[in-house]
């Protein structure tokens, strides 16, 4: 929308070719070159040596001795403080280095920090005390309130972490949240809070809205992608699906698992009572293959976190799951974030105990063309175009532009 984007990122071993697209320049730091971080890391070799160390890693927790458990408590406490309020902080000099530079040649308007939050939010608000220039705090996630804290939540450290975020968010010219209930965790005065969500390519939905729809008479197709989690609602899905199968012998079930997580999948479904041989590990795909597959299954699946932050997430493959067309089903809490985007949008429909899944699935071997036909009329495409990237971009724009020195 003709901004030119300059980019400090982290020099990791991750494929960023995709990165030049979207930005006029980029320059790579090294997130963890600081003194203390050098430090960290002689300490972690040096620690891996240690008799009492190796017997940590070689026995499994329920069979540790006092004296291990002790050591182990110890040692994760220590790295803790050590590390806190997160790993790259002590290089946040790197970055400011780096952003000093496009800020002293490339006539910069606004600064914009997002993930990981204490080392780009401390940055940003320093370069912006320097220059004058006003910053955006970019929240894809909460930090004190983070679903998979490092921090236990009500902990001391728990307790400076959210001080922290309290600093730097107040110092920021806005704060932008992905959705209501993630903004009203932040430690921020919630009027300084825009919400502005993820979203999708809306270019590319004409074309896999096309795609096959097949209905297969005793078959039933479920597609989950992403990374899987001990928060995850998984028992709710995999019981209903075993009180489902119980009473329909005959169709036939199969999950489609893309990531790098089968494993965990595996073991849940097998504790659930299922088949191992229902759930196919097609491992991890690009988004365009992804895509593909995704429109091939009857049903996706996504799931809630569970713990006291789960309300606020919006994993960000409920984004690919609205350009496949496809009922989407989402496992867990009704008061959630995942929840609400559905009941907006009408793509799917929400399951927070095992009869729902049970029962869902009753209605659709009953007549799946009528529950089809259901789902095509229930699906908001006005309400869904808010998600696209297209509407967000305009929004985003319309802030960075009341907000820059222009």
């Amino acid at each position: 929308m003709g901004h030119e984007i300059f980019v400090v990122a982290s020099d990791n071993s991750g494929d960023y070719s995709i990165t030049q697209f979207f930005c006029t320049d980029i320059i790579r730091v090294n997130s963890y070159a600081s003194i203390p971080d050098k430090m960290l890391l002689k300490a972690s070799n040096a620690k891996k040596n240690i008799f009492i160390e190796k017997k940590r890693q070689n026995y499994q927790r329920e069979t540790k001795d006092r004296t291990t458990r002790l050591y182990a408590r110890v040692v994760d406490l220590a790295g803790k403080i050590a590390r806190f309020p997160n790993i790259q902080w002590w290089s946040t000099g790197q970055m400011v280095k780096a952003g000093m530079q496009f800020l002293g040649q490339c006539n910069i308007d606004i600064i914009v920090a997002t993930h990981p939050f204490p080392g780009c939010l401390k940055a940003a608000a320093i370069l912006s005390t320097r220059t004058k220039t006003p910053w955006v705090a970019d929240m894809r996630d909460g930090w004190s309130s983070y679903y998979d804290l490092e921090y236990k939540p009500g902990s001391f450290l728990n307790r400076l972490i959210a001080m922290l975020e309290r600093k730097y968010l107040k110092k920021a010219s806005a704060v932008v949240a992905v959705n209501q209930k993630l903004a009203e965790s932040l430690q921020v005065n919630i009027n300084k809070t825009f919400v502005i969500p993820n979203s999708f390519d809306n270019d590319e939905t004409p074309v896999l809205e096309t795609m096959s729809r097949n209905i297969k008479s005793g078959h039933i197709s479920f597609s989950f992608a992403g990374t899987i989690l001990p928060e995850h609602s998984w028992d709710i899905f995999l019981k209903g699906l075993a009180i489902f199968l119980s009473k329909n012998l005959e169709t036939k079930i199969t999950i489609n698992y893309f990531g790098n997580s089968f494993d965990i999948l595996k073991t849940n479904a097998i504790n659930n009572g299922l088949d191992e041989h229902l759930l196919l590990n097609h491992g991890y795909l690009s988004k365009k293959q992804l895509k593909q597959e995704l429109a091939k299954s009857d049903f996706l699946v996504v799931f809630c976190f569970n713990g006291p932050f789960g309300v606020t997430v919006t994993t960000g493959k409920i984004f690919d799951y609205m350009e496949a067309y496809k009922p989407v089903i989402v496992v867990g809490r009704e008061d959630s974030e995942l929840a609400l985007l559905v009941k907006t949008t009408g793509i799917g429909n929400i399951a927070s105990k095992p009869l729902d899944i049970n029962n869902l699935l009753e209605n659709y071997v009953k007549d799946a063309h009528a529950f089809l036909d259901a789902f095509k009329r229930q699906r908001k495409p006005t309400e869904i175009m808010k998600y696209s990237s297209s509407h967000t971009a305009q929004v985003y724009a319309s802030l960075l532009s009341k907000l820059s020195r222009k």
